[in-house]
């Protein structure tokens, strides 16, 4: 009985802190209320975290690698004590690591304990994992890193980072800072950077506010980069991205434009051969010249005849009588046709 009492007890908790719940939020699972929790929680705030995407193809679909850089500060009193914190993930979820000051973290998934349990975000219901931390100093650094895969909508893709932080918000540490870096390794137009109302957000509305961000070019990538600030008095909200792909368009060749192209680069080869004899050799005999001329051009087809019986794949194609005569000598390309001491 005092089993189940203490695991009722947890998911209150739980509850009570969902409806402030912050990109990784502190618990404390000695309160047996959601009042209790707020009033008795060690004080805990952020003043800056940085958030690392990178967006890449990955088997043809776009994910999204997140890696978050939160510097965490609580007070002296709380060094040592066990810290329980949640973290909602988005759909799809995979490759989830914690450290803390470099050293793994261990951690559960809190919605397959309790399959009500979830966080509400403007694209749908997220997991929530949890895990506990002990610190050994006032200051400490907490890294998430995770891969998710990026929605699609009516031809829109989108993706959104939990920013709600009021849990690190108190009138002693009013403000944070996110600052976001995006980088994008596909090609993509139609960047947009909006904050949406998060869990707890009155009115919850169908709201989109545009962001101020910048974008550099290089290697053949995008970087997006922007900050968000989040104030002690403000309502919760988290940061959407939104952008479209660019399709290459692969071009499509039929036989016909393939002998039409070869038939074109071989008759300007032919010309520019023939203009360059009749140049030099204008002074021969005209015996002599048609000669050298018709072995230039026996040269010159024979790459053609060649390719034509490769792409028709014609049933002895290679016994044309044309064929064979171009073929009992192999030409060296280096000049080799033009050696005849009859010219």
């Amino acid at each position: 009985m005092k089993d189940n009492t203490m695991k009722k007890s947890s998911v209150v908790i739980l509850i009570g802190l969902m409806l402030g719940l912050t990109a990784i939020y502190p618990l404390n699972e000695s309160s047996k209320t959601f009042v209790d929790a707020q009033s008795t929680a060690p004080l805990i705030s952020m003043p800056v975290e940085y958030v690392n995407y990178t967006v890449s193809s990955v088997n043809g679909n776009l994910w999204a690698f997140v890696d978050g850089t939160y510097p965490i500060q609580i007070p002296q009193s709380s060094v040592g004590q066990e810290l329980p914190m949640i973290y909602p993930m988005p759909t799809g979820v995979t490759n989830i690591s914690i450290e803390l000051n470099g050293q793994d973290v261990a951690f559960g998934n809190l919605t397959q304990a309790d399959p009500d349990m979830f966080h509400y975000t403007y694209l749908g219901d997220w997991q929530i994992i949890f895990f506990t931390i002990q610190p050994a100093t006032p200051n400490f650094v907490l890294t998430i890193h995770y891969q998710h895969p990026i929605i699609q909508a009516n031809g829109t893709n989108m993706f959104l980072y939990n920013l709600n932080i009021s849990g690190y918000l108190s009138n002693s540490s009013s403000k944070s800072t996110a600052y976001f870096n995006i980088l994008f390794q596909t090609s993509c137009s139609g960047i947009n950077v909006y904050t949406v109302p998060g869990q707890g957000a009155v009115p919850l509305t169908d709201t989109r506010t545009p962001v101020n961000f910048t974008i550099s070019k290089g290697n053949g990538a995008q970087t997006v980069t922007f900050k968000i600030v989040s104030g002690y008095s403000g309502q919760p909200r988290d940061e959407l991205v939104t952008f479209h792909e660019w399709q290459t368009q692969v071009p499509k060749f039929t036989s016909w434009t393939i002998e039409f192209s070869i038939i074109i680069v071989t008759v300007a080869v032919v010309v520019v051969v023939v203009a360059v004899l009749l140049f030099y050799f204008k002074k021969r005999k005209p015996e002599s010249l048609l000669r050298l001329t018709l072995k230039v051009l026996s040269c010159q087809m024979k790459p053609l005849f060649h390719l034509f019986d490769l792409i028709h794949k014609v049933p002895n194609g290679r016994n044309h009588p044309f064929l064979i005569n171009l073929s009992r000598k192999k030409p060296n390309y280096h000049g080799d046709c033009l050696q005849d001491n009859r010219v």
